[in-house]
Order: structure tokens, then sequence, then C-alpha cells
């Protein structure tokens, strides 16, 4: 019965080394990320005073109707300075 108990043991703490081993490797990103010291990268053609806005479309199969909905996302977002 304790060879059992011992088994299970070492099975669940390999499981849970298995679980820790992709939350560290995020750890370590998020925490290489957050002291990055360089500034993020800007767009070369941004109008200082708008902000950028970035629209993700699913357009798998959809070449009919995309051009209408890009459209709409133009509108919505006003008339392009510069």
């Amino acid at each position: 019965m304790s060879t059992v108990i011992a088994l299970i043991g070492i099975i669940l703490l390999l499981v849970a080394a298995l679980i820790a081993l992709p939350a560290g490797v995020l750890f370590v990103q998020l925490a290489a990320a957050a002291l990055r010291r360089e500034p993020a990268v800007q767009a070369l053609h941004a109008d200082p005073g708008r902000g950028t806005l970035a629209v993700l479309m699913p357009a798998h199969d959809e070449a009919i109707g995309i051009t209408a909905a890009i459209e709409a996302v133009r509108a919505q977002h006003g008339p392009r300075r510069g």
C-alpha cells in the first residue's frame, strides 16, 4: 500500500512540474517585457494628435463582403487627415 501511495505522489509531482514549467516561462517573458527600457515602436506616419486604430477582421472565405466591412470601419473612424 505504501508503494502505491509513493507512486501516486511521484505522478502528482510530475504533473505539477509539467504545469509549472509553462507558467514559469510565461512569468519570465512577462518580467522581461516589464523591464524593457527601449520605447515602443511608433508608426512612422501617425498623426501625433490622433491615435492609431487596429481592427481585427476575420476574412476567411468572405471576399464578397470584406470591402463593405472595411468601408464601414473607415466611416466610423472618421475622415483621414494628412
